[in-house]
């Protein structure tokens, strides 16, 4: 019988460690941090004094988070009387504050907007596309990232009617008392970028 090579059994403990460390995106959470957002509001994150805070990351120019508006103000307008807090993100070196807040006018987005340019927001969530939702409980811990819904099968392949709505089914757990175990799926938007100019 003829025995793996050595070169063989290094594959194989490189694929056993790949599967074992899992993706490489995945956060522990959010250390506590003041911002100011495009009104000059101060807000803490994560909200201390709410159950959840749902960050919403978005892009001036992506299609997927321009059409999610409706969505997010819908959201924000539902979860806000239950103690969510809603805001949304402008992460990437290629977002300024002049242009941030043009969007939201234009789009009448409803939550508060901070800009992320230097993305230490994404990253500490582990955020990498728009349109990307996280929620941060209290403590700072990540129970969510990923979809708002399943919409969208792919950039460009948007279904009639989404079947399901991770996002909303996260926050009804959080608000139920459930213990909620971290869950992530796969966004579909436009890749942030980065301040190294380079995309995920």
């Amino acid at each position: 019988m003829r025995l793996p090579s050595v070169n063989q059994f290094g594959f194989l403990a490189l694929i056993l460690l790949s599967l074992a460390a899992g993706p490489a995106t995945r956060s522990a959470g959010l250390a506590e941090r003041t911002v100011r957002d495009l009104a000059n509001v101060e807000h803490r994150l994560p909200d201390p004094k709410s159950k959840a805070t749902v960050l919403l990351f978005v892009g001036i120019e992506c299609p997927v988070s321009n059409g999610y508006v409706p969505e997010i103000n819908r959201l924000a307008k539902a979860y806000s009387r239950q103690s969510v807090m809603f805001v949304v993100i402008y992460s990437g070196a290629d977002v300024t504050p002049a242009a941030a807040e043009k969007h939201v006018k234009a789009f009448a987005i409803a939550p508060p907007a901070v800009v992320d340019a230097d993305c230490s927001i994404a990253n500490a969530v582990g955020a990498t596309m728009t349109l990307e939702a996280a929620v941060v409980l209290a403590d700072g811990s990540l129970v969510y990232r990923g979809r708002i819904d399943d919409q969208y099968a792919s950039l460009g392949k948007k279904r009639f009617a989404a079947s399901t709505h991770d996002l909303q089914d996260v926050l009804d757990d959080v608000l139920a008392g459930k213990a909620v175990e971290p869950r992530f799926t796969r966004a579909v938007g436009c890749a942030i970028v980065k301040p190294d100019g380079k995309k995920p």
